[in-house]
């Protein structure tokens, strides 16, 4: 799920996800479960501000938790893409720990160079939300 627009221009990607859960023939998953999703891929795909997307109604059938859940986890989303850059096996490499008021990206020797800015700016995006700062580590 966390890249079922991959195949959209980057402008409407955001959109498209969000449309795709909201809308599509999914079994076992009631409203709130689509509206909890469809936030997460919105934050995945347009980042925590999503300023391209009108669909607050939507969003507002999340409880104050899942909606937290659902933005943690969509920005999360969009560090992974980039740390592993849709490879398998390189995310089980990384680990991440909390130590104190550090989100710690802990990366193996060999694999520095996923720290690159774009990754960097979004994963410091993550840690502001979660009220963090972020740190990167390799071992």
């Amino acid at each position: 799920m966390s890249d079922i627009s991959w195949r959209g221009h980057p402008d409407y990607r955001g959109v498209q996800a969000v449309d795709a859960v909201a809308y599509g023939s999914f079994v076992g998953i009631d409203h709130t479960g689509r509206a909890h999703l469809a936030r997460c891929l919105a934050v995945r795909y347009l980042g925590l501000k999503r300023k391209h997307l009108d669909n607050d109604d939507l969003f507002e059938m999340c409880s104050q938790k899942s909606a937290r859940h659902a933005d943690t986890l969509g920005a999360l989303f969009r560090v992974a893409y980039l740390l592993s850059a849709a490879m398998p096996n390189v995310l089980p490499l990384v680990e991440w720990e909390r130590v104190g008021d550090k989100l710690q990206l802990l990366l193996p020797a060999g694999y520095e160079v996923l720290a690159a800015e774009k990754m960097l700016r979004r994963l410091n995006q993550l840690a502001a939300f979660l009220e963090l700062e972020a740190e990167v580590i390799v071992r």
